[in-house]
């Protein structure tokens, strides 16, 4: 209908009205631009929304496991001193069994999931741009960047210290102590979780070591290696703190924009 007006006013040499015409038209295209962007940005705020939402939720879960990963390095780090402490005091004619209890109570690891499905998706999908603060969009990249060193570090660690103690506990034969009866009272405490693991790991039949290792000399080389693999152990367990932290301050800012 307005293409005929168009033609009918050329025809008649209606200027004016051709130009009014065009200027329509025009300003139609402008607006209908218009409402489509204005559409477009609203959809992308409600979709960042959503993201930064699903962000927030990925990381109360990485939270949680870090949190869990912290609560087991610190038992680790308190229970290396303890064990070297019992060590070094060897020669003050200590119980066998107990130190081999206390460096048992160094043992164990556990892998910690660190991985956002949801940022990896908006990676992958080049949807991390629909973060419109680019300070936060920067923040939220260092943020996993610096996570996903943390978990090549832990499993390092796990692979360089905390594997090779299993290893020493075993090979030596104090893997094969039993631990006490009363550090399995509750389900719940550590002391069971460790006895449990312990005994799934090197049975309990074989208690060479009661006769053997844990009797050797004071000034014996084991009791040297002994020490360095106790302290390497303790040592590993020192890396959660950070990734802890850094996770708990990147909640704050999503939770400041959702």
């Amino acid at each position: 209908m307005l293409l005929r007006r168009i033609k009918k006013h050329v025809k008649d040499q209606n200027w004016f009205a051709v130009g009014l015409d065009f200027f329509i038209v025009v300003v139609g295209i402008l607006i209908a631009f218009q409402i489509t962007s204005w559409n477009d940005g609203r959809n992308a705020r409600q979709l960042e929304t959503q993201y930064l939402s699903l962000l927030a939720t990925d990381l109360e879960k990485i939270e949680t496991n870090l949190s869990a990963q912290l609560t087991l390095e610190q038992r680790v780090i308190v229970n290396a001193k303890i064990a070297l402490e019992a060590v070094n005091n060897r020669e003050t004619g200590a119980d066998p069994v107990g130190i081999g209890q206390t460096m048992i109570s160094v043992f164990g690891r556990r892998t910690v999931a660190l991985d956002s499905p949801v940022f990896t998706e908006m990676k992958s999908a080049g949807r991390l741009t629909l973060i419109q603060d680019a300070a936060l969009r920067n923040r939220i990249i260092a943020y996993f960047e610096g996570l996903n060193r943390g978990a090549r570090i832990l499993d390092k660690n796990n692979e360089t210290f905390a594997d090779p103690y299993t290893t020493f506990l075993r090979d030596s034969g104090i893997g094969f102590v039993q631990l006490p009866e009363e550090t399995c009272i509750a389900a719940a405490s550590q002391g069971c979780t460790t006895s449990d693991l312990v005994a799934s790991v090197f049975g309990s039949e074989q208690t060479h070591s009661l006769n053997g290792t844990l009797n050797l000399p004071a000034d014996s080389r084991f009791w040297t290696t002994a020490r360095s693999q106790i302290v390497w152990r303790g040592a590993s367990a020192a890396t959660i703190q950070e990734l802890l932290t850094n996770t708990q301050a990147m909640l704050v800012d999503l939770e400041g924009k959702k």
